[in-house]
């Protein structure tokens, strides 16, 4: 029996993670859509973008501080 993993494999092909380097069906479980590209998903899986989305956010959380508090104020300003 096949598993949901080699179905997927089958239908949507592979997909190598430019970051990690580990090979996922490419489909978007596994990848951001990004409609710019050519086959409509991101080059890097979902963890290593929201790994390194964290990263940065650890390297300076006052920018994103800064960042909501301008736009919770933006958002009050409107009617």
């Amino acid at each position: 029996m096949m598993s949901e993993r080699d179905i997927d494999l089958m239908l949507f092909g592979s997909r190598r993670c430019t970051a990690c380097g580990h090979p996922f069906p490419a489909s978007s479980e596994h990848f951001h859509v990004d409609k710019s590209r050519a086959d409509g998903l991101t080059s890097h899986c979902k963890a290593c973008l929201c790994a390194a989305g964290r990263a940065a956010y650890g390297r300076d959380p006052g920018k994103y501080a800064e960042a909501n508090r301008r736009y919770r104020k933006r958002k009050a300003a409107r009617p």
